[in-house]
Order: C-alpha cells, then sequence, then structure tokens
C-alpha cells in the first residue's frame, strides 16, 4: 500500500510523517484484528515507519511516554518490533534509547513470577531514571525524523508513488 505525494512533498521536514499518516488514519479506532491484517500488508520500511510514529506521536509528557511504552512492552508485546525498526533505519543511537526505556520498564515492572505490575502515570513523579530516559528520546528524535526523512527520500518505492 504506497501512498501518493506531490513532488514537493519529497523536501518536507516531515516526509515520513507523510507517508504513515494515511494508514495510521485507516486504522485508526479499528479493532486488533483489522489491526494486525492492515499491518502484514506492510512492507518492511512501512512497519518500522508505523511503528516510530504510533510511539513518538504519544510521547508529548513523562507520563504518556512511560505508560505508552510500558504498554507497548508489556501488554501489545510490540517493542521489539520498534526496536527492529530503528534497526531498519539505521538509527543506532534511538535503538540504545529503546533499549534503555525497555531495561528500565522491566526493573521497574516485571515480577518474578513473570507477571506485570500496571503502568500508572503516579509511578514517573519521582523517577528520575525515566525523566533522563524520556529528555534523552526528545533530543534525540529530531534527529532520527531526519535520518527517516533521508532513508525515504534515498528508497521511494518502498514508501509512495508521485502523483
Amino acid at each position: 500500500m504506497l501512498i501518493k505525494l506531490k513532488e514537493h512533498d519529497l523536501d518536507a521536514d516531515q516526509l515520513g510523517w507523510l507517508c504513515i499518516a494515511p494508514i495510521i488514519d485507516a486504522i485508526r479506532g479499528k479493532n486488533m484484528k483489522i489491526k494486525l491484517d492492515q499491518y502484514s500488508r506492510l512492507n518492511q520500511g512501512q512497519k518500522a515507519l508505523l511503528m516510530f510514529y504510533v510511539f513518538h506521536n504519544r510521547t508529548n509528557s513523562i507520563a504518556e511516554f512511560y505508560w505508552f511504552a510500558s504498554y507497548f512492552i508489556c501488554e501489545m508485546k510490540v517493542w521489539n518490533e520498534m526496536k527492529s525498526g530503528m534497526g531498519f533505519f539505521g538509527d543506532i543511537e534511538m535503538l540504545h534509547i529503546y533499549e534503555e526505556l525497555e531495561n528500565l520498564i522491566v526493573f521497574k515492572n516485571k515480577l518474578p513470577n513473570g507477571h506485570w505490575l500496571a503502568a500508572s502515570p503516579a509511578d514517573v513523579a519521582t523517577d528520575q531514571s525515566l525523566m533522563n530516559c524520556m529528555n534523552t528520546y526528545k533530543r534525540r528524535a529530531p534527529f532520527t525524523i531526519e535520518q527517516i526523512n533521508r532513508f525515504i527520500q534515498n528508497n521511494q518505492d518502498m514508501f509512495f508513488k508521485i502523483e
């Protein structure tokens, strides 16, 4: 499923977002079966892009950052897909941030019996490690987006067609 873009979109600062927003809009509010079906139809680059933006767009506060990371790790079990996406785009620095965040969440919420504690916004009120991780993420994210955009510009046939 390739997105249709205009020639002038190629230089957009949000090229990656332009390539994935229609797909996100198509699955927003749908049940998990429909989401998984649509996901399975994406190519590797689109999957990596989807995973980045589904998380990135939910990192406006420390509570969101923590809750969604916990949700993706503990309940959705898609964190490995997110890490694979960063590997696909060659962003080793962001991959390390994802791994650090995963380690923090596992340490904080995984019980010895393998069960998970529920994440709560109150968990982050005084957690300096999580705050540091989020700040590192926020500093890195613009560079990640630039790197993703360059990748898309160099691999257009994987993401879009020009109208």
